[in-house]
């Protein structure tokens, strides 16, 4: 998504790979319970598909499933270009 004032690179994608990984934590160590916040947005276009991809990934209606460790390694991968 695009941040102009945070400079984070981190793309759609990438986002939606974090739902993932948080996931497969919460089934080890809270009996799978996820609470979810809204923080503001200055690219609303963006923002939505973020929101609506990380629904998507906590409700399993994604249609490109990725495992944990490659979900792990978008995130990676999106933290390396953010440098």
């Amino acid at each position: 998504a695009h941040d102009p004032l945070g400079g984070m690179r981190l793309t759609e994608r990438g986002f939606a790979a974090m739902p993932r990984l948080i996931a497969g934590a919460a089934g080890d160590l809270c009996s799978g319970r996820i609470v979810a916040v809204l923080e503001g947005g200055y690219d609303i276009a963006a923002l939505g598909r973020c929101v609506a991809a990380t629904v998507r990934e906590l409700d399993g209606t994604t249609s490109a499933r990725y495992d944990e460790h490659h979900a792990a390694s978008l995130v990676a991968q999106e933290g390396d270009a953010s440098e």
